[in-house]
């Protein structure tokens, strides 16, 4: 089984309507929800660890996670608000301003994780859960804890340029990417941020 660790969101799509006015659709997202969503519509054994709002966003993100198959018993419900990322999609290229501050998935602890199933064998952490307090920190103990278990990780990191300054201070990088099976990163890190350590079996960095 695997558990996809970190961020659940809402993505606000920018679209022209009838007018030609740019208006937004809300969709479900984030970089380790649509992990899970493909590993479950995949029927592949997946469940989702992360901060879950009971606001209506929560409960399509709910939805949507039922639907795809993937296990909802270990997320984290709340009454905070869902995190929203507004895109905006300008020659192909995405821009992302995210609203997380005091969020569902952001206010997270290390003490409201529930335990791993023991049929767990890898746990998949990435996305912006990775890059703001008190949830970057709540992540990291996880991560250490499940080392211990002996339990393979893959790590997705995905980055905006402003996130990536946010993750080299809060977050121990160098010893993380160091045991993991797979490292991804979304922009092309800076020398020395810890990507590319020669532990992985695989590095694969996208700009």
């Amino acid at each position: 089984m695997i558990i996809c660790c970190g961020e659940s969101l809402i993505d606000m799509i920018s679209v022209a309507n009838a007018g030609n006015e740019s208006v937004y659709a809300g969709l479900t997202g984030g970089a380790i929800f649509n992990t899970s969503i493909a590993l479950g519509r995949l029927d592949v054994p997946v469940g989702l660890i992360s901060g879950v709002s009971t606001d209506l966003f929560g409960e399509k993100i709910k939805k949507d996670l039922t639907e795809s198959n993937v296990n909802i018993k270990l997320l984290i419900r709340n009454e905070k608000p869902t995190t929203l990322a507004f895109v905006d999609v300008k020659n192909g290229q995405a821009n992302y301003t995210f609203y997380d501050e005091n969020s569902a998935g952001n206010s997270i602890h290390y003490s409201d994780f529930p335990n791993i199933p023991k049929i767990a064998n890898t746990l998949c952490f990435g996305g912006i859960s990775l890059c703001t307090e008190p949830a970057a920190s709540a992540y990291e103990k996880l991560f250490i804890q499940e080392i211990k278990n002996k339990v393979l990780f893959s790590y997705f990191l995905k980055l905006t340029k402003r996130l990536l300054t946010q993750l080299t201070s809060c977050t121990c990088l160098d010893y993380k990417t160091a045991q993991c099976t797979l490292v991804r990163s979304s922009v092309r890190p800076k020398p020395g941020f810890g990507i590319g350590n020669r532990n992985q079996d695989q590095v694969s960095v996208s700009v």
